[in-house]
């Protein structure tokens, strides 16, 4: 699947709305809040801006740090102002453009940014292949 593609049919803002809800609402899932059987969903959908609308998390949930760093990536995407609860997110949205074009990595800077991220994760997947063969595992 192409991520940076989006179909003619879903470039409508009600639309596109759906779309970054669902995306959040499975992140948030895998993070560990916004479960079904959770009495409270921190992310709930949202007829305008981006479409979700974010809560501070329970008690409970914020004893995740999944959960919480989760909650700070959604946050900085919806351009949340800063919760006193967890760290300040503002860096991360200014970068990639949630909060404001000032200082926004350009399309081609985004792109170089998620392939740095993807050259990380294998380097690090590699170099604890090599940790495992030395250790005979």
């Amino acid at each position: 699947m192409d991520i940076w593609t989006v179909e003619p049919q879903y470039l409508a803002p009600d639309d596109l709305r759906l779309q970054v809800n669902l995306f959040a609402q499975g992140l948030a899932r895998w993070a560990g809040f916004c479960r079904p059987e959770d009495d409270f969903y921190p992310v709930s959908r949202s007829d305008d801006g981006i479409g979700y609308r974010l809560e501070p998390l329970t008690e409970e949930q914020s004893r995740n740090p999944r959960a919480q760093k989760m909650w700070q990536l959604l946050a900085s995407l919806a351009g949340e102002p800063q919760n006193p609860m967890y760290p300040d997110v503002s860096l991360l949205g200014e970068l990639l453009g949630t909060t404001s074009d000032e200082d926004a990595l350009t399309d081609e800077l985004l792109v170089r940014f998620f392939r740095l991220v993807r050259l990380v994760r294998v380097l690090r997947h590699e170099l604890g292949r090599d940790e495992e063969k030395e250790k005979g595992l």
